[in-house]
């Protein structure tokens, strides 16, 4: 969908297909604030089909609070809220998302996150799925997701004998987050035990 606007006139080009354009609709109008609302939602409908369409079984959840998904319980509306299971799904959704030109927005575990007071209109993709969240153990390694959250880790960490990961016990949230701003407790930051990402 590609949505330009010029004050109350507007010009929505819809397409649909995932290639070439199957149906091209050329609307040409006058706009109040409620109509714009409500086409606004007509067309971030056919979106949403789109990616159910697109990615079959990928759970979608429309109008999440920010408090519902973030610890501090502060902030709007999360217009739609994707949890992908399988990285291949991660790439195609942002994709996706890329070429219809839709904001996007990772969210961990919702520690230190205050979400903005009106509405995210994009989508918002948690990652706590699956292998997203697990933890495995090699011989001299830790392979663990991103949507794992650092208490759980410490405590499968300290029974595997991996004790040096004990500074993290206290750190809400998830890996993702904390390798994000190289989180660190007690003189360790998470970054000092980082052997690759991928």
């Amino acid at each position: 969908m590609i949505r330009r606007r010029q004050s109350r006139f507007a010009v929505f080009f819809i397409f649909q297909g995932n290639k070439k354009p199957l149906d091209v609709q050329l609307e040409v109008f006058f706009l109040s604030a409620a109509e714009e609302s409500d086409l606004m939602m007509k067309i971030s409908n056919i979106l949403i089909q789109q990616i159910q369409d697109t990615f079959p079984g990928l759970s979608l959840r429309q109008n999440v609070s920010f408090r519902d998904v973030t610890t501090l319980g502060a902030g709007g509306e999360i217009a739609l809220l994707a949890e992908p299971a399988a990285d291949i799904v991660l790439k195609g959704l942002l994709e996706f998302c890329y070429r219809n030109e839709l904001k996007t927005f990772m969210l961990g575990g919702g520690s230190n996150l205050v979400g903005c007071d009106g509405i995210f209109d994009g989508v918002a993709i948690r990652l706590r799925q699956n292998h997203f969240s697990r933890v495995s153990f090699g011989r001299n390694h830790v392979t663990i997701g991103c949507g794992a959250r650092l208490p759980e880790l410490v405590r499968e960490c300290v029974k595997a004998g991996y004790g040096q990961f004990a500074p993290f016990a206290g750190i809400p949230g998830t890996v993702g987050g904390a390798l994000r701003m190289n989180a660190g407790a007690h003189g360790a930051a998470i970054g000092d035990f980082v052997l690759e990402l991928f």
